[in-house]
């Protein structure tokens, strides 16, 4: 097997042989590729201009002639060669290791028949093998490791495109809502605006106004007779009679405030009944200074469903 290079318009390819014959009086010789079996002419000329080292170890013939892959005294390099009239010849030497590591990438590409993921790891292993001149076991070793890795891989590829597919349709449902770009606080006046409007079509609002006068009218009256002189006095009534079931709509828990100061008041009067009664009975309120913060009706807090007024 033969490995291109990859450069455009080059038929150049690249292999890693072992030195078979060699005459140092004429300074040429013949590799043979581990990858693709064939026999390649070289002259010491070009190994001198890119490793020097090199074709010094080659011209003192201390090693091993042949491609015996078990064999640890054979010369062996890297090299990129191409077609002559006199037949194929080394161009170069591949002596930099990234050129290396895209000559095993593309060998085992081609040898597995489809593209792979090669790691950093798995490209030094693969050097290791080749130095040593076990390709054997390198193209076991590849196909085990690649294989696995691949198949990882392409597993949870498919499960992160099915949930970006998820992702993707519940974003594009999720656009179609007709509220989908409001902010939380468009939001929040939307369902008060929306509710207002649903009490006033089904007249609930109406209904509520209704029995809130009923129920003023029906205090007032209840109330004259005790000529209570302030507002408390008549907090503290509705309190122990249980009145807020009577007079749910117009009686309620107050949260008061006065500087950092809170408190919850029982009994209290919703306006503008509360001032309509002071003024009916010209009741004092102490103008103690605090102000009301909240205000919850009976008709609408827990107390009422615990019947704790």
């Amino acid at each position: 097997m033969t490995v291109s290079t990859g450069k455009k318009n080059s038929l150049n390819q690249s292999d890693f042989g072992s030195v078979t014959n060699y005459d140092s009086e004429k300074g040429f010789g013949f590799i043979e590729g581990h990858f693709s079996g064939i026999e390649v002419f070289f002259h010491i000329n070009t190994i001198k201009k890119i490793d020097p080292e090199l074709a010094k170890k080659i011209d003192s013939g201390a090693y091993e002639l042949g491609n015996d892959l078990d064999s640890p005294g054979s010369m062996c390099f890297w090299y990129e060669f191409g077609r002559s009239t006199k037949g194929p010849r080394v161009e170069r030497l591949i002596n930099t290791r990234s050129k290396r590591n895209k000559a095993i990438t593309i060998l085992l590409e081609e040898e597995l028949s489809k593209p792979v993921y090669v790691p950093r790891r798995l490209i030094d292993e693969s050097e290791k093998f080749i130095e040593n001149s076990k390709l054997e076991e390198l193209i076991e070793l590849n196909k085990c490791l690649i294989n696995e890795k691949n198949y990882t891989y392409i597993e949870n590829s498919r499960n992160n495109i099915e949930l970006l597919k998820k992702e993707q349709i519940r974003r594009l449902e999720a656009s179609k809502l007709p509220f989908a770009n409001l902010s939380d606080l468009d939001i929040a006046l939307k369902i008060q605006e929306l509710t207002e409007k649903i009490e006033l079509l089904d007249g609930t609002a109406e209904r509520n106004r209704l029995a809130a006068e009923d129920e003023f009218r029906s205090l007032l009256e209840e109330i004259k007779p005790f000529a209570f002189e302030t507002s408390s006095e008549l907090s503290k009534y509705i309190v122990e009679n249980r009145l807020g079931e009577k007079y749910k709509h117009i009686t309620g828990v107050a949260t008061m405030a006065k500087g950092e100061e809170t408190w919850r008041f029982e009994g209290a009067v919703l306006e503008p009944y509360y001032r309509r009664l002071c003024n009916a009975l010209y009741l004092n309120d102490k103008n103690s200074g605090a102000r009301i913060k909240e205000f919850e009706l009976y008709s609408e807090s827990a107390f009422e469903k615990n019947n704790h007024i």
